[in-house]
């Protein structure tokens, strides 16, 4: 009559009752079906798993792990009586208890692995490559970064989105993913990106760490919300491919006009725009700025020195 899932690369995102026992009604998959319904699928687009790449494809790697458990609750029938209904009863998919004594809970998972053979390619591979996002650190004070899943359905992979609240310098850290990624363990820092913002422009300055390279770069920068998180035209209108360098920039990005003053800013002549003597309200410069990029170890072929600050 009902069935739960719960798929994840990450084990202890299940969520359970503090003990070790799993609550399927917690599960983040679920459907309630027909009495008569012996057969029921789940369809789960893999970028739902494990991210996408900047092409949209799933950010797989060679032995990587599902884990999934399924739970159903059953009506129980009498064959010879044509479905009358006899009693209720929970089932689960047969696998590995959760906890050690089966006797106080008989919940079970499972898992599968990717397998890579030879000829396999589109898969990432990420201890030599990952996939790396900016972040702002949390003592900044005119800028905050957030996880995508504060965007809830418009996120389909991890990383951080951030929103830059005044004019000045911005100095963000650059985190790479690693094996079940969370948001609340970002990754290593390898690198940082030093942003330059004024009513006249967006100057960005992406700079890897020493033993490691830049593979491939996008910005995204806007005034509304992003309508979606994965690096690909036209959601990040800048992009940089094909690098292999330490240092990327971006330079002259047109900041949305915005048709108003500070407070602390004098009026216009009296024959200047009526709109331009209007005082800015409260976040009216707040941009939303994402800084994407695929990040890889090892060492250019021609290493040059690397500014550390802004010129």
């Amino acid at each position: 009559v009902d069935m739960q899932l719960w798929v994840s690369t990450d084990f202890d995102t299940v969520p359970t009752n503090g003990f070790g026992i799993p609550l399927p009604g917690l599960f983040p998959l679920h459907e309630a079906v027909l009495c008569t319904t012996e057969k029921f699928t789940f369809s789960i687009p893999l970028v739902d798993i494990f991210g996408a790449d900047l092409n949209g494809n799933p950010r797989m790697a060679c032995d990587d792990i599902i884990w999934f458990a399924a739970h159903a609750n059953l009506i129980c029938t009498d064959e010879e009586s044509d479905f009358a209904e006899i009693h209720c009863a929970p089932a689960w998919a047969n696998g590995t208890h959760f906890i050690p004594q089966p006797d106080e809970d008989w919940s079970m998972y499972n898992y599968v692995q990717v397998l890579c053979d030879d000829d396999c390619c589109p898969l990432d591979d990420r201890t030599e490559c990952a996939t790396s996002f900016a972040k702002i650190p949390e003592n900044c004070y005119d800028a905050e970064s957030f996880c995508f899943d504060k965007l809830g359905a418009q996120s389909k992979m991890w990383g951080f989105y951030t929103v830059l609240r005044k004019f000045g310098h911005y100095t963000f850290d650059i985190k790479m993913a690693h094996e079940n990624i969370r948001c609340k363990q970002p990754g290593k820092d390898v690198g940082e990106v030093y942003v330059d913002y004024d009513k006249y422009g967006f100057f960005v300055r992406i700079v890897a760490k020493d033993g490691y390279y830049i593979e491939q770069d996008a910005i995204f920068l806007s005034k509304s919300i992003p309508a979606a998180t994965f690096p690909a035209l036209p959601f990040y209108p800048y992009q940089h491919e094909d690098l292999h360098t330490r240092l990327d920039e971006y330079s002259n990005i047109p900041v949305p006009a915005m048709r108003c003053r500070d407070a602390e800013q004098e009026a216009a002549p009296a024959e200047g725009s009526v709109e331009e003597n209007i005082i800015c309200p409260p976040h009216a410069k707040d941009l939303y700025f994402i800084v994407h990029a695929i990040i890889c170890e090892g060492h250019t072929i021609e290493e040059k020195p690397i500014p550390s600050t802004l010129d």
